[in-house]
């Protein structure tokens, strides 16, 4: 299964691993962000 990404006028395929490695990171930088 693979996920779109839009960013600006791209788009991004991204497999479910990368996914999953993503939200990850995004979750960490929120968490430290705050």
């Amino acid at each position: 299964m693979k996920t779109l990404l839009k960013v600006g006028s791209k788009s991004y395929y991204l497999s479910e691993a990368e996914n999953l490695s993503l939200s990850r990171r995004f979750s960490n930088i929120c968490a430290t962000s705050n």
